[in-house]
């Protein structure tokens, strides 16, 4: 689904550029999302609202070097058993790793802009301009013990007018953040060429003015598309500062790779 795609790439914006602690952590965290716009749905009796399977959800983020794990625990509506879907961020290997519980395969891709030959049966759209400032706010708070900062951010994604995907994004960022030695992350922003469906593929020009350092601790993203707002809510319950195994940021050794993305999104049949 194109929205899915974009909300992946928005998932990429707002983290690879994040600034990552060097000493080992676990934030343990709790998150909520709402979705305004949509229109509602009919309810039918004995059948849960599948919103409220996005609410209440957990996470548990590691950190350790230039590598950074999240694994998100959600259950899909009518589902009993829980899912956890899992993102690892090798920033020294400039890739990140997909994979979840249920489908038990992984997906490995490069956070390096990829030649145009290598994107696969589609022609090239235009191009997808993101622009972004980052505001501090002069706030200042005391949280699980360190000095957090107030700081908010705008993101705006502007197609051309041949680019394929033909409708603004806005992101608004609005959060604390825990001061703690840290290193910028090692990945340049040049253009990069993401392939928003199958017939078509976009360039993406980064020209965002600086990003978002620290470690969040409370967060509120609001996304706003084609008249729908998306707002995800997440908070801190817990930081653990204990060793971190480097196995635990590569894939289980008892799962497959995969060939692309979609084999390993819960939502795709079983193969």
């Amino acid at each position: 689904m194109k929205y899915k795609l974009i909300i992946g790439l928005l998932f990429i914006v707002l983290c690879v550029s994040a600034n990552f602690a060097q000493t080992e952590i676990t934030i343990k965290k709790k998150s909520s999302m709402k979705m305004e716009g949509l229109p509602e749905m009919p309810k039918m009796p004995g059948m849960k609202n599948p919103l409220d399977e996005m609410n209440n959800r957990t996470s548990t983020v590691y950190i350790k070097g230039s590598r950074m794990r999240n694994d998100a625990v959600y259950k899909q509506p009518g589902m009993k058993e829980s899912i956890t879907q899992t993102i690892i961020f090798q920033t020294d290997k400039k890739q990140f790793i997909s994979f979840s519980n249920k489908k038990k395969k992984y997906f490995v891709d490069s956070t390096v802009p990829p030649v145009s030959a290598s994107v696969k049966n589609a022609t090239k759209g235009g191009i997808v301009t993101v622009t972004g400032s980052v505001t501090d706010t002069g706030e200042r708070m005391k949280l699980f013990g360190f000095n957090a900062r107030h700081l908010k951010e705008t993101i705006t994604m502007t197609p051309s007018k041949n680019a394929c995907t033909q409708y603004t994004i806005q992101v608004e960022i609005d959060g604390w953040y825990a001061d703690y030695d840290e290193f910028l992350c090692p990945i340049t922003r040049p253009k990069q060429e993401f392939q928003t469906d199958k017939n078509c593929y976009d360039e993406f020009d980064f020209q965002n003015k600086g990003g978002i350092g620290g470690i969040s601790l409370k967060e509120i993203k609001k996304i706003r598309m084609q008249g729908i707002t998306i707002i995800t809510e997440e908070e801190a319950t817990e930081i653990l500062k204990t060793p971190l195994a480097d196995s635990l940021f590569e894939p289980p050794a008892n799962y497959k790779l995969a060939n692309t993305l979609k084999e390993v999104e819960d939502d795709s049949p079983d193969n």
